[in-house]
């Protein structure tokens, strides 16, 4: 248990250290000498009863006790900057970084508009795109990704909000010249599949619609890298389930209509965080990107 005379500058040492891993950063960070830091994480250390850090040859690791209190003492933070955001949130003035996780196969959809309208209204801000991974939903919680962009997952945990923003119908896609001539045909080829993490990574979902039809099948190839699955496509016989985006065009598609595989799309952000004025703004972009995407393809 902490004093009660507990120094609560010592929360920003303590963070800054988890998040650089490394003294002198840290002290360059908040102005101050590395003895002067170290001295601080003494301090910490008594007052919690922990090493916190370990040194070693790569850095400092953080003890088990130390994660479990960052992840803490970060939500407190956040609720404390938010709640100042809400106030005086704008953002042609914000100046800071924000994250945004994107499933490879909404990249082609979100980005062209999506990147227009985020440097347009926040034209000091740093966008950072990166692609969503199995940690995303970790990375969310953590603070380390303002909003993830992908499909509706049954699988998410209650710490994350899933916004749908919009919904995509899927088709069976096929190479041009392709020898199939309707769906009951195209589904006699192999399978290739595109592994999406977030929606089905950990299981097929078109495989269980088939299987709930009563329809045989294989799949031939799993894919998580874009490029690699669109050339599989292009060049064997193998046949896939997906949303439309432009990196389809020029392919022969089948309409699934008979196995109701349309799908929500979401931008995810953890819970707490669903008043946030930052939060809000940006998924309201990316639900507009979404629009101006699906106007602009029935033109």
């Amino acid at each position: 248990m902490l004093s009660t005379n507990f120094d609560l500058n010592l929360i920003r040492v303590f963070l800054t250290i988890a998040e650089t891993q490394n003294i002198s950063t840290a002290a360059k960070r908040l102005g101050k000498t590395p003895s002067a830091l170290s001295k601080s994480l003494q301090k910490l250390r008594d007052e919690t009863g922990d090493q916190l850090f370990i040194r070693k040859s790569s850095g400092l690791s953080p003890t088990p006790y130390a994660v479990m209190l960052e992840r803490k003492l970060k939500a407190v933070r956040s609720d404390i900057q938010m709640a100042f955001a809400n106030e005086k949130f704008d953002p042609k003035e914000f100046q800071g970084e924000i994250v945004i996780a994107i499933n490879a196969a909404l990249q082609d959809i979100f980005q062209p508009h999506l990147m227009q309208m985020l440097a347009k209204d926040a034209p000091k801000a740093t966008f950072s795109f990166i692609n969503r991974q199995a940690s995303t939903y970790q990375d969310l919680l953590a603070e380390k990704v303002h909003v993830a962009v992908g499909f509706w997952s049954d699988l998410c945990s209650k710490e994350i909000k899933q916004k749908v923003i919009g919904e995509n119908q899927f088709s069976l896609y096929a190479r041009k010249d392709h020898p199939a001539t309707n769906l009951e045909e195209a589904l006699q080829s192999p399978l290739a599949i595109l592994r999406v993490n977030g929606w089905n990574s950990e299981y097929i979902n078109f495989s269980q619609h088939l299987m709930r039809e009563g329809i045989v099948h294989r799949i031939q190839f799993k894919f998580e890298d874009l490029n690699a699955f669109l050339s599989c496509i292009e060049n064997t016989d193998c046949v896939t389930p997906l949303p439309y985006f432009p990196k389809l065009d020029g392919f022969k598609h089948f309409a699934l209509d008979k196995f109701e595989c349309n799908i929500k799309l979401v931008a995810c952000h953890p819970s707490s965080h669903r008043d946030a004025a930052l939060n809000q703004w940006l998924v309201k972009t990316i639900e507009q990107a979404y629009r101006k995407y699906s106007i602009h393809k029935l033109e």
